[in-house]
């Protein structure tokens, strides 16, 4: 298995807005930073943006990019926020400068106007904190203040997505929350991808046709939904590789 299929199950998962929403409101439940960020936002505008960037010869992918509208603004005032969310399963101390070349080559050069939020979305089993990092932690205490042009939040799926209530989650969803929070424990984690698995084949649950898993295109919902039970079955490995 390519050791970033933990990517692209990810990006599968997470790539329709309604389910990219689902996780930030299951996060936002302990995490009150992103609790704050979502009472202003209106998560049923959300719209999956292009992720390509090349900036200044750096070529490159953001996993997941959104744009959503302020609540209660109205047309006229278009008030819209531009939403990354970044995976990692281990520390990365690039990830902030990752992070700054997408928010100037996704927005701020064609949305000026348009503030960013970049959601980490951790499951290492590394305890790691990015959002401490100093900008400039090299110079003297008075540049230490100096801030980035967008909001960072972050998502340890570990502590902050709790027991993963298969019933109010999309099957995607739920097997590939399984997948993140318990790769490193194995006692727990045979016993819920089983239960997972059974949700997501479950005959009740309508699988959407028009899934496209790592790109599998014209052979229709069964092998798209095969290609997504291996990825998610076989991720142990994959989500323990560098991403």
């Amino acid at each position: 298995m390519n050791t970033k299929d933990h990517d692209g199950l990810f990006k599968t998962a997470f790539k329709e807005p309604k389910r990219a929403a689902s996780l930030l409101k299951l996060a936002a439940k302990k995490n009150k930073s992103l609790a704050r960020f979502l009472q202003v936002v209106d998560l049923k505008t959300m719209r999956a943006e292009r992720t390509e960037i090349n900036r200044q010869g750096h070529k490159g992918s953001a996993d997941l990019t959104f744009t959503l509208k302020i609540k209660n603004s109205n047309n006229k005032a278009k008030l819209f926020v531009g939403l990354v969310l970044e995976h990692k399963s281990y520390p990365d101390s690039e990830v902030v400068s990752q992070l700054e070349h997408y928010f100037y080559e996704l927005f701020r050069l064609s949305r000026p106007d348009c503030p960013m939020v970049a959601v980490i979305v951790y499951n290492g089993e590394i305890k790691w904190n990015p959002l401490k990092a100093k900008l400039y932690a090299k110079y003297p205490e008075y540049f230490h203040d100096i801030g980035y042009p967008f909001k960072i939040e972050m998502i340890n799926v570990g502590k902050e997505v709790g027991d993963i209530d298969f019933s109010k989650l999309n099957p995607y969803v739920a097997l590939t929350l399984v997948a993140m929070k318990y790769v490193f424990n194995a006692e727990k984690y045979k016993p819920l991808m089983d239960k997972a698995m059974a949700f997501f084949l479950d005959p009740k649950n309508k699988i959407d046709d028009s899934f496209d898993a790592f790109g599998v295109r014209g052979y229709g919902s069964i092998i798209k939904i095969n290609k997504f039970i291996e990825a998610s079955s076989t991720c142990v490995e994959a989500f323990r590789q560098p991403c």
